[in-house]
């Protein structure tokens, strides 16, 4: 009989994440040649700390927001979804999905009961989502035109 193996599941991207970032950026890195702009400022002699906040740091800090954004978000959903079963905060305590899962005895008779609190775990989550995006496109070098 073959062995049973684990499957893989995205909890293991956030500690993968960081490594991808770290093997496209690292000169020294063994997974592929270093960025040209890198061998261009080695070659007249920049420091490792200016090569690294001058042509790395630009380089990753776009992808890692976004990953902070969208673990961000994905942190709002799973908060909401755990107290929507009852498994986050305790009554006294306001939150959204607890807000959800007690308006579903009232949603024939008050219905904004729980629209409003899925409205604001809708906008938090797309606000989220955009500012990331935007701040990715405002930091990120490869997306921006020579002419500005």
């Amino acid at each position: 009989l073959p062995r049973a193996t684990a499957p893989r599941d995205s909890a293991l991207l956030p500690a993968v994440a960081p490594r991808r970032e770290r093997s496209q950026t690292d000169p020294d890195s063994t997974l592929g040649p270093s960025p040209p702009a890198v061998e261009a400022a080695r070659s007249i002699g920049a420091s490792d700390r200016r090569i690294m906040f001058v042509h790395l740091v630009p380089q990753v800090l776009g992808p890692v927001i976004t990953i902070g954004t969208f673990g961000l978000a994905t942190a709002i959903l799973s908060t909401a979804s755990l107290s929507f079963l009852g498994l986050g905060a305790q009554p006294p305590t306001a939150e959204w999905g607890l807000m959800l899962s007690e308006a579903r005895r009232f949603i024939r008779i008050a219905w904004w009961l729980a629209v409003f609190p899925g409205l604001a775990i809708m906008l938090a989550v797309l606000t989220v989502n955009v500012i990331g995006d935007a701040v990715r496109d405002a930091l990120d070098p490869r997306l921006q035109t020579a002419g500005d």
